[in-house]
């Protein structure tokens, strides 16, 4: 050790304890040199390793960078079909306001059309009123005897006014009580028990 005694005032000594120190925590140091190896580029820690863990690298960082365009385009074409969707939602929106104003339109001028011809027929129209009036009640009273007779549970009540009018053909539609069937089978001068 007699370089350790040429050199007075430790400066010998400090290179040794600074790699045994080193040399003591590696993993520490690996880990912090590879920390300040990835913002300085790939390339420089590249090219120290050999060709197949490059290639290896190389490879993983290609798929990496593959999958984070993949991810962008499927989000990409995501926006892009509910941008159509809102697309068609509004032009659905616009046809039926169009829709919506053309059948306005054509109201309006139907209402446009009726003022004109009440203004024009006004006097007149009032005056028909006053006249129907009085010949509406009976109006309706005919047609709801006429009416009366369309249906074949009124057909009895129509023959009340005939007289001797003979009785038609049974009908399909004549209710038949339950004791009335009983009664019209006995003799008329026996009373039922």
């Amino acid at each position: 050790m007699p370089g350790d005694a040429a050199a007075p005032g430790g400066e010998a000594m400090t290179p040794r304890r600074s790699r045994a120190s080193e040399a003591a925590k590696p993993e520490e140091g690996s880990d912090a040199a590879a920390a300040n190896r990835e913002p300085e580029g790939r390339g420089a820690s590249a090219a120290s390793l050999p060709a197949a863990v490059r290639g290896a690298l190389e490879l993983a960082e290609a798929r990496r960078k593959l999958l984070e365009a993949e991810g962008r385009r499927q989000l990409v074409s995501e926006l892009e079909s509910r941008v159509q969707q809102l697309h068609r939602v509004f032009l659905e929106a616009e046809l039926r306001m169009a829709n919506r104003a053309e059948s306005l339109g054509r109201l309006g001028g139907g209402v446009a059309q009726a003022e004109i011809y009440l203004a024009a027929h006004g006097q007149r129209l009032k005056k028909n009123l006053r006249r129907c009036q009085k010949a509406r009640a009976p109006a309706l009273l005919a047609s709801a005897l006429g009416l009366g007779s369309c249906v074949p549970w009124a057909a009895c009540r129509m023959r009340r006014g005939r007289g001797g009018a003979p009785e038609p053909p049974e009908s399909p539609f004549k209710r038949s009580l339950p004791g009335a069937a009983a009664a019209s089978s006995q003799p008329p001068g026996r009373a039922r028990p």
